[in-house]
């Protein structure tokens, strides 16, 4: 069964698939899915703010469906293992306000540590320990690692993406997309939140200040905007998106934080997926949870 995973709040919502069988073989997760694939829009509540305090931020699912939570609030990550009801492992020593992680295949997992520690820290799961894998200014409100080992992390407060190669020994971090300050151009970001590389290296950007999704190519100085602030495609806007990933088609999935909302992109263009464009039940805005909605097997004759 494949589920998708995912949570509003007062500041921003992300999204994060389960996988599903006939994914492509990547180290994360990126589930095909045909056309027609619709979700139960009666969601299920799975975490609430006693177990992962309020708001939670992000969430990080693995390949064999084992939930990854960092709570801000309560300085940890809370982690429930594949089906669990309730959380098998929580992760915690010298963290501080941290927003976003990412998971290896190994179960090593890259966590925010920036907010007031100024680093991206690992926690090596055989040994239970923490070390510091990159120096940063301020906290990353998104991570990814893609193909090539490289980390990439999301400078909110200060417009960029930041990048480090996990096989160099030198743990400073290096501009990706250095914008310095917030501005609409194409090569410029305004409060950067979600983040996506795929194979081909191509960085996709939840630009949440400027409202849209960038994307730029692999060497590229100049983003494309794919949807959203500055397109001709006016079907669609986009109100504050704060997360963005690709399924195995390469069709967009967002979080659209003030619409309360997530869209997705098909063969016909973008439609509304989930949520409503006003603060209705859907929307699930201020109860600092994190809901999970299940697959309709039956919407789609081949999954």
């Amino acid at each position: 069964m494949a589920v998708m995973v995912l949570k509003y709040d007062l500041l921003f919502c992300l999204i994060i698939f389960i996988l599903i069988p006939r994914a492509l073989p990547l180290p994360y997760n990126q589930p095909k899915f045909c056309p027609t694939t619709t979700w139960d829009k009666n969601s299920i509540t799975f975490a609430n703010v006693t177990t992962i305090g309020a708001p939670p931020r992000s969430v990080f699912v693995t390949k064999n469906n084992t939930v990854y939570v960092p709570s801000y609030q309560n300085n940890q990550t809370v982690v429930w293992l594949n089906n669990s009801l309730y959380p098998s492992q929580v992760i915690s020593g010298g963290l501080s306000i941290s927003y976003a992680l990412f998971v290896t295949d190994y179960g090593d997992t890259y966590i925010d540590n920036g907010g007031t520690n100024h680093q991206v820290d690992k926690w090596i799961k055989s040994t239970n320990t923490f070390i510091n894998v990159m120096n940063i200014s301020t906290g990353c409100w998104g991570i990814f690692i893609d193909i090539n080992n490289t980390l990439y992390c999301s400078l909110y407060s200060v417009h960029k993406i930041v990048k480090r190669w996990l096989n160099s020994i030198v743990i400073t971090s290096v501009d990706a997309i250095d914008t310095g300050y917030p501005n609409l151009s194409p090569h410029e970001l305004n409060s950067p939140i979600g983040i996506f590389i795929d194979v081909n290296f191509d960085i996709y950007v939840a630009d949440c200040g400027n409202y849209r999704i960038q994307v730029f190519r692999s060497g590229q100085f100049n983003g494309t905007t794919l949807i959203g602030n500055s397109t001709t495609n006016i079907s669609i806007t986009l109100n504050r998106p704060t997360g963005v990933v690709l399924d195995s088609n390469k069709y967009l999935f967002i979080a659209d934080q003030l619409y309360h909302r997530i869209i997705r992109q098909g063969p016909s263009g973008f439609y509304r997926l989930l949520g409503c464009t006003g603060q209705g039940s859907q929307a699930d805005r201020d109860n600092n949870r994190i809901q999970k909605f299940i697959i309709l097997n039956n919407s789609c004759g081949s999954v």
